[in-house]
């Protein structure tokens, strides 16, 4: 690790925090900017660390770039997929108005000619005919008032015609333009899963060539004891700066949820907290949990929090870490893609990220933790029993 380059972070990260207390008409866009300010000296501490690192540097920056590609193209496709399933039900109910207006339109066309052929039956100048037999004055009034309703009537039921014609003309043109915008938005979303599998490709070779790098077993536990260390330096930094940042008065404490989370993914354990991390041996453990899920599978916030870091960290991929209160973290990686971002409050339950391989994983899956003041507890102790609980 390049020693000198995290004494000059750590001492920025000081200043940042050692700032005062932000002001309270805008706390969280303040917030946001400081965490945001954070993370890009963390992406530019990243990038002089590659640097350092010679050819291993230059595949990691490559992973980084090819999962943010990734991310991003994911992140576009599933909302196109949301936005043609709002056009699809947009044109189900214009297409249901439209065939309510034709059928308006058929009973007012059948009336208005049931009018016209008892007018035509009656022959021409039938009012004054009618008006010519009456004796009775009392009686032409009666006479001169029919006449007036029933041409009112014709002049209504025309004019309902008319109106059904151009509400009519109106749902059709919408239904046009809806399914146009339908047309367009397919060409996209297959544009962007061209790029989706694309990416993919790619980061296949870049972990080739990576793996290739980084082959002896000495060498690999070297670099996931940088990365779980480099992990710890921003989980602390993060907590100095959050120490100034106020927090929601709407947040629920924490630890009264011990045993009652639900787990982000569903799928089964691959690796527990507290386990040997492969064959290496030398006392590196899983600091979280590791979940089977395939691909693309919704990751859910355990619990209302903040959103304190998403973005791209070597070892974990796409990481997002959620802030809790009262010094609890949780931490969520090697997603296919981030949905939520710094400084978004987030509710129990809400999808955050997609699961995926980024960080140059063999297999999709979470990477889970929970932490306190730093340090990682075992989340099994947190969450209930069945990891596939949703």
């Amino acid at each position: 690790m390049n020693t000198p380059i995290f004494s000059r972070f750590l001492v920025l990260l000081l200043l940042v925090a050692g700032a005062g207390p932000l002001p309270a008409a805008d706390d969280r866009a303040a917030a946001a900017a400081k965490l945001e300010a954070l993370q890009a000296e963390i992406e530019r501490v990243q990038e002089r660390l590659e640097a350092a690192r010679g050819e291993q540097g230059k595949l990691e920056r490559e992973l980084r770039r090819v999962d943010r590609d990734i991310g991003r193209n994911s992140r576009e496709l599933q909302e196109i997929e949301q936005r043609l399933a709002r056009t699809q039900e947009r044109l189900k109910a214009l297409r249901a108005t439209r065939a309510d207006q034709l059928a308006a339109l058929d009973e007012q066309k059948e009336l208005l000619a049931r009018q016209v052929r008892a007018a035509y039956a009656g022959g021409r100048q039938a009012q004054i005919k009618l008006l010519l037999n009456q004796q009775d004055p009392a009686a032409v009034g009666r006479v001169l008032a029919y006449y007036e309703y029933l041409q009112g009537a014709r002049i209504a039921r025309i004019d309902a015609v008319e109106s059904t014609l151009t509400d009519l003309r109106r749902t059709e043109a919408e239904i046009g333009k809806e399914t146009a915008a339908l047309e367009a938005a397919r060409k996209v979303q297959e544009q962007r899963r061209d790029a989706l599998l694309a990416g993919k490709h790619e980061r296949e070779t870049v972990l080739g060539k990576l793996k290739a790098e980084i082959r002896s077993s000495d060498r690999r536990l070297g670099t996931l004891r940088e990365d779980e260390e480099r992990l710890k330096e921003l989980v602390t930094k993060l907590a100095r700066v959050l120490a100034d940042i106020p927090s929601d008065g709407e947040m629920k404490p924490f630890n009264a949820l011990k045993g009652k989370l639900p787990w982000p993914a569903e799928g089964s354990i691959r690796a527990r907290f507290g386990e040997e991390r492969g064959k290496m041996g030398a006392h590196l453990t899983w600091q979280g949990v590791l979940i089977d899920a395939p691909e693309g599978r919704k990751v859910r916030a355990i619990s209302h929090g903040r959103v304190i870091f998403a973005d791209w960290m070597r070892g974990f991929g796409l990481l997002a870490i959620v802030d809790h209160g009262e010094g609890y973290m949780s931490l969520y990686g090697h997603n296919q893609s981030l949905y939520a971002s710094v400084g978004d409050w987030v509710e129990p339950g809400e999808v955050i990220g997609a699961s995926g391989r980024s960080g140059g994983q063999d297999s999709a899956g979470v990477y889970f933790e929970i932490r306190h003041k730093g340090k990682p507890v075992n989340p099994a102790s947190w969450c209930r029993s069945s990891v596939a609980s949703r």
